[in-house]
């Protein structure tokens, strides 16, 4: 949960430091060697939540491990993927 709460955390900020940096957070001048490290910020920020697996399977694990939630149900559990069955009808 440290992941989840630390990468919600910097989105949080970023997102009020671009509102509050307004239209120079996401165009400045090409000249400028610190141009743009508050877009470069967000965007990172927007990778940790993704990076070691997504906000959402660290909660579902966490909810499964930590709190001992019944699993979702799965109807393709166990089979391969090849074998599972899609909406694609087939010709």
């Amino acid at each position: 949960m440290v992941k989840v709460a630390a990468a919600e955390a910097a989105q949080r900020s970023t997102a009020a430091a671009v509102d509050l940096a307004g239209m120079a957070a996401i165009a400045w001048d090409p000249d400028d060697p610190h141009g743009g490290e508050l877009a470069r910020e967000m965007l990172q920020t927007r990778s940790q939540s993704i990076a070691g697996g997504t906000n959402e399977i660290q909660r579902n694990n966490t909810g499964d491990r930590v709190l001992g939630l019944p699993r979702e149900p799965a109807v393709d559990r166990g089979i391969p993927f090849r074998d599972v069955r899609t909406n694609v009808r087939q010709p």
